[in-house]
């Protein structure tokens, strides 16, 4: 193909086959990830500490945890306006060097005002770096690997959260929990230097932006490296991938308002129950009995079992009803969330039940966030995947603030786990009703091109 020809990238990515190139974007992103579960759920894992420390009760912890997640909520919705209009790269470059020095200054933190503040700004950075590392992975591979591939990256996410459990075993056994944040901070501002020289710009953004040809040149050598400049075509957009996000209310309109409906509540109860398992899960542990380090290895069984999971409703989404699939995960979780709460036994049959929970309630989701997409149009598929997060951000506020409400009015922890299940079973109800309201949708855009078919032989006549 010589210079001078015109294709469109999606076109012309779905032609390639998986390259090096592609896969470094993919791990970077996934690195990316991971610091961001981390830098997220540590203050899970240092929450016992505090507590002791600086006389923080359960309604100002859950306040704590609640406020990273309000200011992930700001992070999220700024990140489109600044991504769109910066770049991909520098708005995650900015959001990791954002996240670092917050990381850092919260080592200074003695009162619960500076925590909430200081975790108010962490969030910010947080919030905006996942969806980033999302869209320039889903941007830079083709469209048959992109689903796959942005749930195996979502899956670091989890892997960050572990890794936040194991550091701060081993590092408040020696040290002050400040150092927890610093490590933080330290890995933060790392990956942010890695990615500064080694990760191009989303090639989709830059000729959906119309950027000069020499940039997207650059980032052409690093995921098609065999191509020479002779050979690279003139890229093009389609006219919908110009455009950008559609206003709100075209997501009610076209009989897609229950669709809507039914997605907000699904994003809202289950990351409602993802955050309140991710904020109270380990001092809940403590408060049954379990010491610091068996309940760190609960929790960390838990994280893993995302990746197990992705997996797993990887191979089956693809295979079946993705609506069941889901649906199906969403109560088998609600019932090992249960089990979590009844179990008296060995820490190992707790692992493997946060292990099942895991895999359920958190790689659920997961593949929830992929399969959303598939039901708006491209015209409204990012305003409609936009919201949902939106509703699931207000869902994780309320989730570690209720659990902190209930705990400080001396409701048990194994109570406080048992009323978890219902949001989590509301969750799989609705994904269920997806799979009627998709269906009768579909009929109707399959009939639709008949009907005007019909019409318009009737005016001919």
């Amino acid at each position: 193909m010589k210079y001078g020809a015109s294709i469109d990238i999606q076109e012309f990515m779905s032609k390639q086959s998986f390259t090096r190139g592609q896969l470094l974007i993919a791990f970077l992103c996934a690195m990316a990830t991971m610091i961001d579960g981390y830098d997220t759920q540590v203050m899970s894992f240092v929450a016992p500490l505090l507590s002791a420390e600086l006389h923080i009760n359960r309604l100002a912890l859950g306040s704590v945890f609640s406020a990273g997640l309000v200011g992930m909520l700001i992070g999220s919705i700024l990140v489109g306006f600044i991504s769109d209009r910066f770049g991909r790269r520098p708005a995650l470059l900015g959001s990791l060097l954002w996240t670092s020095v917050a990381m850092f200054l919260t080592t200074f933190a003695s009162s619960v005002q500076e925590l909430l503040v200081l975790r108010v700004i962490t969030g910010i950075g947080l919030g905006a770096t996942l969806p980033i590392a999302i869209a320039m992975t889903s941007e830079s591979v083709a469209k048959r690997v992109r689903v796959t591939t942005v749930m195996l990256m979502y899956c670091f996410f989890s892997v960050g959260g572990a890794l936040a459990a194991l550091v701060t075993d081993q590092l408040t056994v020696h040290f002050h929990w400040s150092s927890v944040f610093f490590v933080g901070g330290c890995a933060t501002a790392i990956l942010a230097c890695v990615i500064a020289v080694f990760l191009p710009e989303s090639i989709s953004f830059l000729v959906a932006k119309e950027k000069p040809r020499k940039d997207v040149l650059k980032t052409i050598k690093v995921i098609f490296p065999f191509l020479k400049e002779s050979d690279t075509p003139i890229f093009s957009a389609s006219q919908q991938e110009k455009n950008g996000s559609q206003p709100l209310g075209k997501l009610f309109t076209e009989g897609r308002a229950p669709i809507t409906v039914l997605l907000w509540i699904t994003f809202a109860f289950g990351y409602l129950v993802i955050y309140f398992m991710l904020s109270w899960l380990p001092s809940m542990l403590r408060d049954v009995g379990l010491d610091q380090h068996k309940s760190f290895m609960v929790a960390v069984a838990f994280q893993l079992g995302t990746p197990l999971g992705s997996i797993v409703l990887g191979r089956l989404i693809d295979r079946f009803q993705p609506s069941v699939v889901l649906g199906t995960a969403f109560v088998t979780g609600s019932l090992f969330v249960y089990l979590i709460s009844i179990s008296s036994g060995s820490v190992v049959m707790l692992c493997l039940l946060a292990l099942v929970a895991g895999a359920c309630v958190v790689a659920g989701m997961i593949g929830f966030v992929a399969n959303a997409a598939e039901l708006y149009p491209t015209a409204i598929r990012a305003t409609g995947i936009g919201w949902g997060l939106a509703m699931g951000r207000i869902g994780g506020i309320v989730g570690p603030t209720l659990g902190g409400i209930l705990l400080s009015m001396e409701v048990s922890s194994q109570n406080v786990f048992r009323l978890s299940v219902l949001p989590e079973l509301i969750a799989g109800l609705a994904t269920f009703a997806l799979i009627y309201f998709s269906r009768r949708l579909q009929k109707k855009d399959r009939e639709m091109p008949n009907r005007e078919l019909t019409a318009g032989m009737s005016m001919s006549d």
